[in-house]
């Protein structure tokens, strides 16, 4: 939020409470929480806090990207380093 100048506009307490309506887009069954994510990000943001709504959108993109790919990505790298360290050692 804060590359986008949204931290500046709506604060520390905005952007807790858009991150936490939009994680709960993750409840509703879609594959890889595409779609509801992003439309409960963006209504949160224009909705309660009257961000313009392409800003909203591309903020909410971003963010998904980070968590979802970027965070997923390092976790299975981890995981397969941790396998390989297993193997050798019972192996």
């Amino acid at each position: 939020l804060a590359a986008f100048g949204l931290v500046a506009e709506i604060g520390m307490r905005g952007s807790l409470v858009a991150f936490a309506v939009s994680v709960t887009g993750i409840l509703v069954p879609a594959v890889g929480a595409i779609g509801p994510y992003h439309q409960f990000g963006k209504l949160a943001l224009t909705d309660l806090y009257g961000v313009n709504p392409n800003l909203a959108f591309a903020c909410i993109t971003v963010l998904h990207f980070l968590l979802f790919y970027v965070v997923g990505g390092i976790g299975g790298v981890l995981a397969w380093m941790v396998q390989g360290v297993v193997r050798r050692r019972y192996h």
